[in-house]
């Protein structure tokens, strides 16, 4: 055989295998609409049916945390070599963390 009909055939069975993909059962791949299935196409007309009750939402409130305490502190104005200043500016410093604070239970809530 002559060496370029191997390589053509060779070459011809690599970029088929190659331009096909294989069947997915993968999750990703099917919430991401690569796979369009029957399954896929139910969930979506059931999720344009949805309807919101009133009442059934729960309030989000967010947790009960403390504010950080900052100093501010002023840097006055240096001259650095070359001859070159750096103007003054004020520096915020973090002196004590925000804490996560204990929910009180409400007041005649019950």
């Amino acid at each position: 055989m002559k060496p370029s009909l191997i390589f053509s055939a060779l070459l011809l069975y690599v970029t088929a295998g190659c331009a096909t993909r294989a069947p997915s059962d993968y999750e990703l791949d099917r919430r991401a609409g690569l796979l369009p299935t029957a399954e896929v196409e139910r969930l979506k007309r059931e999720a344009n049916d949805v309807r919101q009750v009133a009442g059934a939402s729960k309030v989000v409130r967010e947790p009960p945390r403390s504010k950080p305490r900052l100093e501010r502190i002023w840097v006055y104005d240096q001259e650095l070599d070359g001859g070159y200043w750096l103007q003054g500016t004020y520096v915020f410093l973090e002196v004590e963390p925000g804490r996560w604070l204990e929910e009180t239970p409400t007041q005649g809530g019950k």
